[in-house]
């Protein structure tokens, strides 16, 4: 259960959510609010979603996040795991999300500012693809 977010609204159609796996697309209600929530969605980026939660010590832009994790010693790799942090070296400040399921072709990332900025959504990416994850 994702508990103490306040002043989000889901933008699907389901009612009702108690888990990661139920959440397809919510935004933030009153975007001015979010900086309110405690360790939470912070300013709508990526980084802000990851480290709401995971406790992580990776400062600065999603791109950075994995040249930390490697010189800090954690473990990184290639191929996703359930909870890992998947991250994207890719555009001006790359990306980071959470992997929420590992199926046997492909798996699911749960990620703000996507879709949009404060917009939390899913998507399914294939597996034979050479991803960079911190796990």
């Amino acid at each position: 259960m994702l508990n103490g977010i306040i002043g989000i609204q889901e933008v699907n159609s389901q009612e009702n959510w108690t888990s990661l796996d139920d959440v397809v697309v919510y935004q933030i209600s009153n975007p001015d609010f979010s900086n309110a929530l405690e360790n939470g969605i912070g300013n709508g980026y990526c980084v802000d979603l990851v480290r709401y939660y995971k406790d992580v010590p990776f400062k600065g832009d999603a791109k950075y996040w994995y040249g930390q994790a490697v010189k800090l010693g954690f473990e990184v790799g290639n191929e996703p795991k359930e909870n890992a942090i998947y991250t994207s070296l890719s555009g001006e400040h790359g990306h980071v999300a959470l992997v929420t399921y590992v199926g046997k072709d492909n798996f699911t990332l749960l990620e703000q500012n996507v879709k949009g900025r404060y917009v939390i959504s899913k998507r399914s990416l294939p597996l034979n693809m050479n991803y960079l994850f911190i796990y």
